[in-house]
């Protein structure tokens, strides 16, 4: 039996130009012709790696969600205390607070059940980095006797909400309001002042 040949465009390619062309079509709008088109290809070398224009939608939130989780990691792994890891996790998601990918998927998600799953899957590990960074800072002793998860669901709720209204181009809501009010409210919740931020 013969063996399929792969098609002349990537996962990666299929991805790569949806995240183009979604911020100006929407995922309503967006269909896998369309993808195909702009990559100067057939439609079914486009069908090999997705179903549907959702499947690549859920793909595009996986890694913008990996990405920044993994980056979080990465500048937190270099902190000396549980406090200023927490304080770097709330600056960049001041920081990288564009919520377009993450509307889309909400809306699909919706009445869409794998997009719902893979929106709720994300929702838990971002809540989880953020209790796990509370309970070890109690264990430490830089945070108070509160429930990590219920902060963690405070705080990612914070983080959606100032997002989405950012990304809405709120005027009300620079990055700058952002920062300034996940500190204090952690600050509020934690017992903890972070101090002035380092340059």
């Amino acid at each position: 039996m013969a063996e399929h040949a792969l098609p002349r465009v990537g996962w990666g390619d299929v991805v790569g130009m949806a995240a183009r062309l979604m911020p100006e079509r929407g995922i309503a709008k967006l269909t896998l012709g369309d993808l195909a088109e702009a990559l100067k290809t057939d439609e079914s070398a486009v069908t090999y790696w997705f179903q549907d224009a959702g499947q690549v939608l859920v793909a595009m939130a996986e890694i913008r969600n990996n990405w920044f989780l993994d980056e979080a990691r990465s500048r937190m792994a270099k902190d000396d205390s549980q406090t200023e890891r927490l304080r770097h996790f709330i600056e960049l998601s001041a920081a990288d607070h564009d919520a377009t990918i993450l509307i889309e998927l909400w809306r699909l998600s919706e009445r869409d059940e794998p997009a719902r799953q893979a929106r709720q899957a994300q929702a838990d590990a971002f809540r989880r980095t953020i209790a796990g960074i509370i309970r070890a800072g109690q264990r430490t002793g830089e945070f108070g006797a509160v429930s990590p998860d219920k902060v963690a669901l405070i705080l990612a709720a914070l983080i959606s909400g100032f997002s989405i209204t950012a990304t809405l181009r709120d005027p009300a809501v620079t990055p700058e309001v952002m920062l300034a009010t996940l500190l204090d409210t952690a600050e509020q919740l934690l017992g903890v002042e972070f101090g002035p931020r380092a340059d």
